[in-house]
């Protein structure tokens, strides 16, 4: 795609050592072949671009050039984002996203159902002052480390009632696992600074107490990283990051491109791959049907929904063994609903 009329590409700044990750990304421009990379890194704004200059600076994975410098957005907006990511988009290049105001998260979700009808998006986020700006009947939409606190009597029948999948934060770090397959479900990711503990992230727009730590955050974007489904991470709140904001903010990003690059070889999904387990339940006139992905360790479940439609859902083992107790875990439940 012919993106230089969207973007503006600018060198690196900052001293790059020969085993940094500049040594191996590549300058947009439009004769570059796209298919040649795994990974494009693009900025919401210039002043955004000093996000990508720390990341840079960090040590490559490989020794492959995997990744495409996509500049910054010559307008930012979300209607210049989402233009620039629906050209990407079939392209399968995994983007990363940086700068993302976080008061702009509402109306790039709604944009994105538009723009992006196929996507499913996960927002990590603390919940403050966003629950009923959400529109979970025109959004698909799942929440991550949210903070009940946050969240009014109303708010919280609006969620047990819209049938989204969600994780409150207390859940999450206990559990930390559980979020892997509520992160499979996603096809883009957006982690924005108000999920986070506020020494590690005082960029953000309110004082907590409560968050993620950064050995968590850097295991969720490692989860979404390794995910079959993940296409966009989209980061949002730290685009005034200095210091403490800015060492968290690239140490996220990094573990998700490991991932991304490490990640096991594409004949993991091979049907020689999965094992078959079916498990009756008193409660239910039909068997569950799981799957197991012995080259990577991931559960699914098939799910046939009322249109007679079988979809392939992740799940994780615990759910298995929930469902061998006779006992149907709240993300089947969901599904089945």
């Amino acid at each position: 795609p012919m993106l230089s009329q969207w973007i503006q590409v600018s060198k690196i700044k900052g001293m790059a050592t020969a085993q940094s990750l500049a040594q191996k990304t590549t300058p947009y421009d439009d004769s570059v072949d796209m298919d040649d990379f795994k990974v494009g890194i693009l900025c919401y704004s210039k002043t955004a671009t000093h996000l990508k200059d720390a990341l840079m600076a960090l040590p490559y994975i490989t020794t492959h050039d995997h990744m495409v410098d996509l500049g910054h957005l010559r307008s930012p907006s979300v209607t210049s984002l989402l233009n620039v990511l629906s050209q990407l988009e079939p392209l399968g290049l995994q983007v990363i996203v940086l700068g993302l105001p976080s008061r702009e998260i509402i109306k790039y979700l709604k944009a994105s159902s538009l723009a992006l009808p196929t996507f499913h998006s996960l927002l990590l986020h603390d919940a403050h002052q966003l629950i009923t700006d959400l529109n979970f009947d025109q959004m698909s939409l799942s929440l991550g480390a949210i903070q009940s606190h946050h969240i009014t009597v109303t708010e919280q029948n609006t969620l047990d009632t819209s049938g989204v999948h969600y994780l409150n934060l207390g859940g999450l770090q206990n559990q930390i696992e559980e979020a892997e397959p509520l992160i499979r479900l996603a096809d883009q990711m957006i982690v924005d600074a108000s999920s986070l503990k506020y020494n590690i992230a005082p960029c953000q727009d309110h004082y907590s107490m409560s968050g993620l730590s950064i050995d968590q955050i850097c295991q969720l974007t490692h989860y979404f990283g390794f995910s079959p489904t993940a296409r966009f991470l989209i980061i949002t709140g730290f685009e005034d990051a200095q210091q403490a904001s800015l060492n968290t903010c690239i140490q996220m990003i990094w573990y998700h491109l490991k991932a991304l690059i490490t990640q096991y070889p594409s004949n993991h999904t091979a049907v020689s791959n999965f094992i078959r387990y079916v498990v009756d339940l008193d409660v239910m006139d039909s068997p569950l049907h799981f799957i197991r992905n012995k080259a990577n360790g991931m559960w699914w479940i098939d799910i046939v929904k009322p249109d007679g439609i079988k979809h392939r859902l992740p799940c994780s083992e615990k759910d298995y063994e929930k469902c061998l107790q006779n006992e149907i875990p709240e993300r089947i439940v969901k599904y089945l609903s």
